[in-house]
């Protein structure tokens, strides 16, 4: 029975590296480390957005453009795209509240600029599958790095610190880099972004890599029918083992999760800790969309709670923030209500943030877009913000 028991462990290891190795986006015949390792040393890298200067260990960037973030780019010569399946990069010092992003252009369309949102590594190495992008053809003449504050989740005053952008390789097709792209894809941090939080995922804004649920199924049922196979598990005594692998199975899947709840964590750390209740409060990821309803309200002063307010943004999440820091005003979404009758509007306001389908027409007092002219008047206007009065009917 003990031989019994070993050959099963050991066919149980050799059946899981088989589904590792059939789940590697590479021909079984690679080799094992790289041939081909095209370097590309930090200081090698002009800023193109932001302040940065060479340091003693790589390209350091200093500050951030507060609108575009930072960008640092670097020409290629000679680099075809199918010669290289991995590149991985080093950045010392990263800020955990950037997102960090591959931008690259290749000879066969200069004038497109391609961007890759990739896993943000805070102090070491991180690796990407560059053959999982669809966009990596053809000769690639630019590769460079991006970064700007967490979308919709992070204050941006509040990201940015400085680092240090040390080097990136190209790698040629190889297990080990292969392998170094998958752990990535498994284990690499995360930033919060705005989608469910499940072991299962997906619960990143990243482009999906090869899930960790497939290999961990794989593997578990390979477990279960080898047990079948060779220790002659049968009828009732079936019941146990598979429970105890479906549980770990399940378990390496909640750890994998907290490992990603861990960093997301220390991000909202790094932001929020040691400040008031109240400070915190104020330290807001949409603080233009919060002063710009402090205006509102300004403006609106003393006008009767019920007033309908109509409410529209450039995007569905300025939209939804907007009215939420509006509250408990009488506010509609334009979107889902749109402006109403005639009757309806009189006396409204419209309160438009970022909205480029309507304009106003001062000299004749309406409203122009959509084919409509809505009589209005101007109560502000202060760039992306802007207020309007509907008139009634008689007026």
């Amino acid at each position: 029975m003990t031989r019994r028991r070993l050959l099963y462990v050991a066919l149980v290891l050799m059946a899981w590296l088989v589904v590792l190795a059939v789940l590697m986006p590479l021909p079984l015949s690679s080799p094992f480390t790289p041939a081909k390792v095209e370097t590309l040393a930090g200081r090698s890298f002009m800023p193109v957005i932001g302040q940065a200067a060479q340091g003693e260990g790589g390209l350091d960037i200093r500050s951030m453009d507060v609108d575009e973030g930072a960008l640092q780019v670097r020409p290629l010569r000679g680099i075809r795209a199918d010669d290289f399946s991995v590149l991985r990069y080093r950045f010392d010092d990263f800020p955990r509240n950037l997102e960090l992003v591959l931008v690259f252009r290749t000879r066969e369309q200069p004038g497109d600029v391609r961007t890759v949102t990739i896993p943000t590594v805070v102090s070491g190495v991180g690796a990407v599958d560059l053959s999982a992008i669809g966009a990596w053809q053809g000769e690639v003449v630019e590769l460079g790095f991006a970064q700007y504050p967490g979308p919709q989740s992070v204050p941006p005053a509040s990201a940015f610190r400085p680092f240090t952008l040390v080097e990136a390789q190209l790698w040629s097709p190889s297990w080990q880099g292969a392998w170094a792209a998958r752990m990535q894809d498994w284990f690499g941090a995360r930033n919060w972004a705005l989608l469910s939080l499940s072991a299962l995922g997906p619960d990143s804004a990243l482009p999906k890599g090869r899930s960790l649920v497939a290999p961990v199924v794989l593997c578990a049922a390979a477990a279960l029918l080898l047990g079948i196979l060779v220790l002659g598990w049968r009828g009732a005594t079936v019941l146990r083992p598979a429970l105890v692998i479906v549980a770990l199975g399940w378990l390496l899947l909640d750890l994998r999760w907290l490992h990603g709840f861990h960093a997301r964590h220390a991000s909202t750390q790094e932001i929020y800790s040691g400040l008031s209740a109240e400070e915190r409060q104020r330290r807001l990821p949409d603080q233009v969309l919060y002063d710009s309803a402090q205006m509102v309200r300004r403006v609106l002063g003393r006008e009767d709670r019920n007033l309908r307010v109509f409410v529209d943004a450039g995007s569905d999440f300025q939209r939804a923030r907007l009215l939420y820091h509006l509250l408990p005003m009488n506010v509609a979404p334009v979107n889902m209500v749109g402006l109403g009758t005639a009757a309806q509007r009189a006396d409204a306001i419209l309160v438009l943030y970022n909205v480029q389908r309507l304009s106003f027409d001062a000299a004749n007092g309406v409203l122009v877009g959509g084919g409509e002219q809505l009589p209005a008047v101007e109560l502000f206007d202060l760039g992306p913000l802007r207020v309007y009065r509907f008139l009634g009917a008689g007026r």
